[in-house]
């Protein structure tokens, strides 16, 4: 039977693409496949049950017959942080491992989706290293760049600890000017260090766009007109600020973009609909004049307005994007994705 653990050097890495990318594969070829989470983190309530979002996404996409109990058999929320500190919590090891045996029964691949990193679990005495470790399972690492740099020490660090089990790594969201950057000289550091790399993604705006009705949620907003857009996808975020000559220069350099601006720069706000602009963004609780909501409906543009400033926007909006959940037309894209970039005779030598 495959066994493959998905990790990642951090949060928001792109394990759940991996997981879907190579499921499906495995699929294809006619295996029958598993897929488990020890800890679940990310969850909501099902009928008074947990249920851990990308674990009902992946049932669910490809039909697998396993309860949702097993496969994702331990939760850390906020009140279960309170019991593990009061020593409320129960047995969290013997839970998770008799679990994954009951996954594994009639199997021929099965897939281990690790946490926002390979030391989550640390407190409840299940950490991602150790059940790679315990089981032995072998592991493919995902890793995204912070502040635009490859997480070189972090994945060095894991070659080190995890020997031989680390299979590999696929360096997921890069942006396209580092691409090339990447390739010459990280790729072929990580190698002589052992570490083979799998691939190379770019970013992938498909992946990591906002609909304007996410948007929306997100903030709190209204949206004044043209909510009929609300679907359109936004995949980028310019704030104005400047004068209208500066902003006009700005606003073209990007399309499929949020303008995010205060309500009170109706200067600012025609400008932004001079250019590729999916919607314009008020903050500060300001309400625009009715001649740039004219102007907004004459070219099919929403205007949301939202109570919080415009740093404050920007940090929702950065937090959003990092945590972009897979649904929707977003599963099919995250599929093709890997399947475009990751070679699949590493996945046939499994």
């Amino acid at each position: 039977m495959i066994e493959l653990f998905i990790g990642s050097t951090t949060k928001y890495a792109g394990k759940t693409m991996a997981v879907l990318g190579i499921l499906d594969f495995w699929k294809s070829r006619g295996l029958k496949v598993g897929y488990f989470k020890p800890i679940g983190k990310k969850f909501t309530l099902k009928e008074d049950m947990k249920v851990e979002e990308d674990v009902l996404l992946i049932k669910e996409r490809f039909s697998l017959e396993d309860d949702l109990s097993l496969m994702c058999p331990f939760y850390l929320g906020h009140q279960d942080y309170i019991d593990l500190v009061l020593g409320k919590l129960g047995d969290a090891e013997s839970k998770i491992y008799s679990a994954y045996e009951q996954i594994k029964q009639g199997k021929d691949a099965v897939l281990v989706g690790g946490g926002q990193d390979l030391f989550d679990g640390f407190s409840v005495g299940v950490s991602n290293i150790s059940f790679i470790e315990k089981l032995k399972t072998p592991v493919l690492l995902i890793d995204a760049p912070v502040f635009g740099d490859v997480n070189l020490d972090a994945i060095i660090a894991m070659r080190d600890r995890l020997g031989d089990k680390l299979l590999g790594v696929i360096l997921n969201r890069l942006p396209s000017e580092s691409v090339d950057f990447t390739k010459k000289y990280f790729v072929p550091f990580l190698e002589n260090k052992d570490v083979k790399v799998w691939s190379l993604i770019p970013a992938n705006p498909k992946l990591n766009s906002l609909s304007i009705g996410e948007i929306r949620d997100v903030l709190g907003g209204a949206i004044l007109c043209c909510e009929d857009k609300k679907e359109e996808a936004v995949e980028n975020f310019m704030v104005g600020a400047m004068n209208v000559e500066g902003a006009l220069k700005h606003f073209r350099s990007q399309a499929n973009k949020a303008v995010i601006t205060g309500g009170d720069r109706a200067d600012i706000q025609l400008a932004a609909l001079e250019t590729p602009t999916k919607v314009i963004i008020l903050t500060g609780g300001l309400y625009p004049d009715s001649s740039v909501i004219s102007a907004a409906q004459g070219k099919n543009v929403p205007i949301m307005v939202v109570a919080d400033d415009t740093m404050t926007v920007l940090n929702k909006m950065d937090f959003a994007v990092r945590n972009v959940s897979v649904h929707g037309k977003r599963i099919e894209e995250s599929i093709s994705t890997f399947q475009k970039y990751v070679d699949r005779r590493y996945l046939e030598e499994l």
